[in-house]
């Protein structure tokens, strides 16, 4: 004896309207992804196990169409397209010895100079391991390795290897930020480090930076923060954990700005002084970030030279605790957008009190 369908004319047009607007979704998704005309997609690079990209966190071109790509763990590669579309890798640089790959740690960015074409130039940013700082030596990923710091550093490539820009000058390296303990972007923990380099419409270096903490309410005496004094990358007075955003002493939790040649602060940044240049209050350009992961310039904003103290206007992305996400506007030097002691324009964190 056959079943009768337990459907009732109400629940089969119900059914059928839900079929319907499935099928609407699933066409709506994919004509989203549609290009428009004159436009096409086309991989060029897939990463995974088996073709010798990991954890790729960043890439870029230069003018003639030469990529470039990061690993966190510390290695860069350029990859080239031969004339039927095969790729082929050459590794510029493995410091994975150097880097401190771990938590959200690791060469989190890279930049190509505006003149790549004529000087080579490609900045780095990234974690170092403590044992790496303190004697040369690798210390490993653990994360025992922190309360040390993050550098921002500049290698030469190639323009006469084959194909160009394949490999890099012999002792090129310059360190522009973290030429020591006390020179570079503290991080105590395994979070809210390195950040984003980019270029200013000005040409000078945009470098943004974490607040270097271990937790949502870190307000010192948290994670390495023995280590770290005792490095000497921060001092006794500096423990004072999420509150470095607010201070000017240190290059936590901020947008710095900075010359590109050598690392020292712009003579047209807020708190710029001639007899301290590198300095963290000559080098700062905003603050009062919690981790401003990536930013990026608006188009067809700043000015031309850096006298004028007109980079750009920066649309930076503020990774917020537990209450706001942020998208900020750095419209001028000097301007503070508040964390720890606030998220977003109007949430008052609790967590952290005017006492501290």
């Amino acid at each position: 004896m056959k079943k009768k369908c337990c459907f009732s004319k109400a629940k089969a047009k119900q059914f059928i309207f839900s079929i319907k607007i499935f099928i609407f979704i699933i066409a709506i998704s994919f004509s989203s992804f549609a290009q428009p005309s004159g436009f096409q997609d086309q991989l060029k690079v897939q990463g995974g196990l088996f073709n010798g990209l990991f954890s790729t966190v960043g890439s870029t071109f230069d003018k003639a169409g030469g990529m470039y790509a990061i690993e966190v763990s510390g290695k860069v590669w350029a990859i080239r397209f031969d004339a039927n579309n095969v790729e082929n890798r050459y590794l510029l640089l493995d410091i994975s010895n150097e880097v401190l790959n771990t938590g959200d740690l690791g060469l989190v960015s890279m930049t190509l100079d505006p003149n790549f074409l004529t000087n080579g130039y490609i900045y780095l940013m990234y974690s170092v391991n403590r044992s790496f700082l303190m004697t040369g030596i690798d210390g490993g990923d653990d994360a025992s390795q922190s309360g040390t710091i993050v550098r921002v550093t500049r290698y030469t490539a190639n323009k006469n290897a084959m194909p160009s820009f394949s490999n890099l000058v012999a002792d090129s390296r310059l360190i522009l930020i973290g030429t020591s303990p006390s020179d570079g972007i503290p991080v105590l923990g395994t979070n809210h480090g390195g950040g984003c380099l980019l270029f200013g419409t000005d040409g000078t270096l945009l470098v943004s930076t974490g607040d270097g903490s271990t937790t949502a309410n870190d307000v010192g005496s948290q994670g390495s923060y023995q280590e770290a004094i005792d490095a000497g990358v921060i001092t006794m007075g500096q423990n004072v954990g999420s509150y470095r955003c607010q201070m000017d002493s240190t290059l936590n939790g901020k947008v710095l700005r900075v010359n590109p040649a050598n690392g020292d602060g712009i003579s047209s940044n807020p708190l710029y002084n001639a007899d301290s240049s590198r300095s963290a209050k000559s080098r700062m350009w905003a603050k009062g970030f919690r981790n401003p992961f990536r930013m990026t310039l608006m188009p067809n904003t700043g000015g031309h030279h850096p006298e004028e103290g007109n980079p750009g206007v920066l649309v930076v992305g503020d990774v917020g605790s537990v209450n706001r996400e942020e998208v900020n506007t750095v419209t001028a030097g000097g301007q503070n957008f508040g964390w720890p002691h606030y998220e977003g324009i109007d949430f008052i964190n609790l967590g952290f009190d005017n006492e501290n």
